[in-house]
């Protein structure tokens, strides 16, 4: 048995010129269980929560997107993004088609569409540059291929000067990721900072708060970010301090260096499943193991998911976590994170809010629908300062 926890790939390959390679699950047909969600999943989650906010859609044509050609993820997750992004545009130009046919059987004079709707975004082709052909290179300082891939995507954001809110999809690790967003700031310090950023797992929750003093300094990479969460990055239930992280930033350094929770609850997941995959099932009861893969297999399709609970269930009283294929079925406990710099003026502040945001059933509707927080978790970085005013700056010209 082929036991997938983070690879996410939908496909097993994407060789050039030999057709549509097999979906990964199929290598080992009817043995394969993956308790990730796979590049579509993640493309179509990030692309739906996006969508779903005023403030993060793409108000103009056309999106932008880049790749790495060396990097089968990143190729993969690209494709996915593409597919994923032109439902929304076939979508606004349907209502387009829809809202102009009535008014003109009424007799009525048509609007401007992207008035009532918040976005013109209609074309699903993107501004594509071919994709970097390498992406190696060191820790932040893009290589030549990045640059002139960001200088290409700067000179044709200026043709289109009425964007100001324009989608940029990163289908990248970490790394590369960086040095391409350096080079768009280098290029166009200003303009870059209107991007919206999508992008899959790749980049860590780890490395936007735990870690990113040193991973993802803000002041550097000033851009909204949405990344993608196998399960909640920030559970409590599982060791995040979220009441400490909640509080005052400078309230203590166990919140402000602790982990997230994703890989350890999706580890819970895996261990969860085979402890309930392994033991007896029927009404006779016993510790009797399964003879053999297949046994174990059929078991594991009866796995069933809580949203209650936010976790496996005993009961069938949730859906099922696995497809027919043994891919995770969606809507069991995929997370969105933003990312957003704090902005005064033209300057942007040594500091930044964080949403994990949750796909749950709304009780009102009964519909799935991404939640934000009530309140963001709010970070700083190396170099933040307090406003000194009344009693404490007082305080320190005393001493």
């Amino acid at each position: 048995m082929l036991l997938l926890t983070t690879a996410t790939a939908d496909a097993a390959g994407l060789e050039r010129g030999q057709g549509e390679p097999p979906p990964l699950a199929s290598v080992y047909p009817g043995l394969t269980y993956r308790f990730c969600f796979t590049n579509r999943q993640m493309a179509e989650a990030v692309t739906s929560f996006i969508w779903s906010q005023l403030d993060l859609r793409p108000d103009a044509d056309p999106f932008y997107v880049t790749f790495w050609q060396d990097d089968p993820y990143s190729t993969d997750l690209n494709q996915r993004f593409c597919d994923a992004l032109r439902a929304p545009a076939y979508h606004a130009a349907a209502r387009d088609w829809a809202w102009q046919a009535g008014a003109a059987a009424l007799g009525n004079v048509p609007l401007d569409l992207g008035i009532l709707w918040g976005t013109k975004f209609r074309l699903p082709t993107p501004y594509e540059s071919g994709g970097v052909l390498y992406s190696v290179g060191d820790f932040s300082r893009p290589n030549r291929w990045e640059v002139k891939a960001a200088t290409e995507m700067m000179e044709t954001m200026d043709r289109y000067p009425q964007q100001r809110r324009p989608l940029l999809v990163v289908p990248a690790q970490t790394q590369p990721a960086r040095r391409f967003l350096r080079a768009l700031v280098r290029e166009a310090p200003v303009q870059a900072r209107r991007f919206v950023v999508a992008t899959g797992d790749a980049i860590a929750f780890n490395t936007i708060y735990r870690d990113r003093n040193i991973a993802w300094q803000i002041q550097d990479l000033p851009f909204t970010l949405v990344l993608f969460c196998h399960r909640n990055p920030i559970d409590p239930g599982a060791g995040f301090p979220l009441e400490a992280a909640m509080q005052h930033p400078e309230s203590g350094e166990a919140a402000e260096t602790a982990a997230g929770t994703e890989d350890l609850l999706l580890f819970v997941d895996m261990i969860h499943v085979l402890a309930q995959g392994c033991a007896r099932n029927d009404a006779t009861g016993g510790g009797n193991l399964p003879p053999n893969a297949a046994a174990l297999g059929q078991r594991l399709k009866q796995v069933h998911w809580s949203e209650q609970s936010d976790g496996i269930c005993s009961k069938a009283d949730g859906q099922l976590l696995f497809d027919e294929n043994g891919n995770r079925r969606s809507s069991t406990g995929e997370h969105v994170v933003l990312l957003r710099p704090s902005v005064r003026g033209r300057k942007v502040l040594p500091e930044a809010q964080i949403e994990v945001c949750t796909w749950q059933v709304q009780e009102d509707t009964g519909k799935h629908a991404w939640r934000r927080p009530d309140r963001p978790l709010v970070v700083r970085y190396e170099g933040y300062m307090e406003q000194e005013t009344g009693e404490n700056a007082n305080a320190d010209n005393r001493r």
